[in-house]
């Protein structure tokens, strides 16, 4: 029967033999180095079993602690031994094969936005009076001036229509007391500092229609008496309608 340090020794191996068997370890059961030689193998089993044998542990393990302590110990040395398979527990995993790494898609390159063109600005039927024409590569350039300015380009009133279809050669550009009601696409221009309105015939729409002269009523081209001073642009009659028509709105 065991004393109290051998009970307390016979203990300690047991814990240590059961927990390395439950880990599927039969190196940590004999306590033995990984690759051991089958003598040192035989050495550490045979110490082991008698340091566990039912009649030396008597009092500190239970028969049943005792046989199972034992068990474990024999297989262990079977199992070093190869005369039993490893356990499970113990055998090194398979590889687990690894999935190809995708190739990073690359970044979608952001699509470029369209810059979306300004509606075509028109003049309809706006006075103006006739400046020059001088030749330029491949037809003419005709300037003119607006009579009244137009509120989109304010401070604008000089007007250039680059003329290749000749749609000008019959002006008279001497003639500065006629006034024309023009008609076509146009665009802000600027060239050295100076701002115009540079019209164009690409749509086929310009038009040029003379007016009955400086003198006429800018309401209903009737005929202004010379005498009356420079700066009246519309006859009595207009004068007093729209006169009229203030007053009733106001």
């Amino acid at each position: 029967m065991a004393d109290r340090r051998e009970s307390a020794m016979a203990k300690r191996i047991y814990r240590s033999v059961m927990r390395a068997s439950a880990a599927g370890r039969p190196e940590e059961v004999l306590e033995v180095d990984p690759g051991a030689s089958p003598k040192e193998v035989q050495t550490a089993w045979r110490d082991l079993s008698l340091a566990l044998h039912p009649d030396k542990v008597r009092g500190a393990l239970t028969a049943d602690e005792a046989t199972e302590a034992m068990k474990a110990v024999n297989h262990a040395k079977d199992v070093l031994l190869g005369n039993a398979p490893r356990p499970a527990a113990a055998r090194p995993p398979p590889p687990t094969p690894t999935k190809p790494k995708k190739r990073p898609r690359a970044a979608p390159q952001p699509t470029p936005s369209k810059k979306k063109k300004a509606p075509a600005q028109r003049l309809d039927g706006a006075l103006v009076s006739l400046q020059r024409r001088t030749p330029f590569s491949g037809g003419d350039t005709a300037r003119f001036k607006l009579k009244v300015e137009d509120p989109r380009w304010p401070g604008v009133r000089d007007v250039v229509f680059f003329d290749r279809s000749e749609a000008t050669a019959d002006l008279d550009f001497d003639d500065d007391g006629c006034l024309y009601a023009l008609s076509g696409r146009v665009e802000l221009n600027e060239w050295n500092g100076k701002k115009s309105l540079k019209v164009s015939d690409y749509d086929g729409k310009f038009a040029l229609a003379r007016r009955p002269g400086s003198r006429a009523c800018l309401e209903c081209d009737e005929r202004i008496d010379d005498d009356e001073p420079k700066w009246k642009e519309i006859c009595l009659k207009c004068y007093l309608d729209k006169k009229k028509s203030a007053s009733e709105s106001g």
